[in-house]
């Protein structure tokens, strides 16, 4: 009996197995023709996206760099003689005018020894003259004449020291400005050498950018340059390119080039910063598409257009990048459909739906 139920158990066992892998295998066939039906259906798939029409149109280069802004006419004037000071002129954004004394430095001794030295060469020169008229009527001896010659000689010497301290006892500002810093006080006692004042003349600014070896050979004096300022959103002054250095700096690897401009009311002040925008090449038939339409591969740079319906990679060849623009030199032609919204979902032969 109970080898008959043992019997019994194993046959149940085996029907049990036999109807479970039937079931899988059903499970199976419904799963490959399961994915049979989403591969059809991927394959039907239209994607919506959205085109530009490529055109061509004026294309201009340019290349940009940040300086600082400082005046044309930019002068620290300094003492040249030791003294107390006790005359300053000099409050900081004031007007003075070219020749204007600034400042003086114990000028009183100055002014005394010029009168006296002014006196004493008029004196000798005045019997200097008298010795010659009389050498030429032989009523006087040539030692006498040369006598009076050394005279002059050292008469005249002292006349020009003297006139060098008066001059260095006055501190005068070269150009038409305004003063722009101050470094001293009245009655301080200052050596020479010592700075006083800073005159700045606002009226024509220069800014200076390094320029890198690849792009030096394109640029040239007089060429048109745009400067802007993040004080003054919206201004843009057109400027030109001054100088250009003959000399590499070793440390930074570029070239010095001079940017200058007029301030015509004054709003533009010196240590302002500045973009510089250098006007390079201009292309009159350009294809310029966004820069960020490009894919990157192996081999270059793809983007995908539109062709009967269906999307299509199309390799090309990228110039001058401005900005987040980037004109195209190859690949694209004036009428190509340039997918520019969806072009992240499509894949070469993809459909597509071309929607407004």
């Amino acid at each position: 009996m109970k080898k008959i139920l043992i019997i019994v158990a194993v046959i149940l066992v085996i029907i049990i197995g036999l109807n479970m892998m039937k079931s899988g295998k059903v499970n199976t066939l419904k799963d490959a023709k399961l994915q049979m039906q989403k591969s059809v259906s991927e394959s039907d798939k239209v994607i919506p996206v959205k085109i530009l029409v490529v055109s061509a149109n004026s294309f201009t280069a340019e290349l940009k760099n940040v300086g600082t802004i400082k005046a044309k006419e930019d002068y620290v004037l300094s003492a040249k003689a030791n003294g107390q000071i006790t005359y300053l002129n000099a409050e900081i954004g004031s007007r003075i005018g070219a020749g204007s004394v600034v400042a003086m430095i114990e000028p009183d001794m100055a002014d005394a020894t010029l009168k006296q030295a002014q006196a004493n060469f008029e004196l000798v020169n005045s019997n200097y003259k008298r010795q010659m008229n009389l050498a030429q009527q032989k009523l006087v001896s040539d030692q006498q004449l040369e006598a009076a010659m050394t005279q002059y000689k050292v008469a005249e010497s002292s006349l020009r020291l003297a006139r060098i301290n008066y001059n260095n006892s006055r501190i005068a500002s070269p150009i038409n400005g305004e003063i722009a810093e101050k470094y001293t006080s009245l009655y301080e006692t200052i050596s020479a050498g010592r700075p006083v004042v800073r005159v700045v003349n606002n009226n024509r600014l220069e800014v200076a950018v390094g320029v890198n070896e690849k792009n030096i050979s394109r640029i040239k004096k007089g060429n048109e340059v745009y400067v802007r300022f993040s004080s003054y959103a919206g201004l843009v002054i057109t400027a030109n390119i001054k100088n250009i250095g003959m000399q590499g700096n070793q440390d930074t690897k570029t070239f010095p080039v001079i940017v200058q401009f007029n301030n015509q009311n004054g709003q533009i002040k010196g240590g302002m910063i500045a973009q510089v925008n250098i006007k390079l090449d201009t292309y009159l038939d350009a294809i310029v598409i966004p820069f960020y339409l490009l894919e990157q591969a192996n081999n270059g740079y793809y983007v995908y257009v539109e062709q009967d319906g269906f999307a299509q990679s199309r390799k090309v060849e990228i110039g001058e990048i401005q900005g987040d623009q980037v004109h195209i030199t190859a690949g694209l032609v004036t009428g190509d459909h340039l997918i520019i919204d969806g072009y992240k979902y499509v894949s070469d032969g993809a459909k597509v739906n071309i929607e407004q």
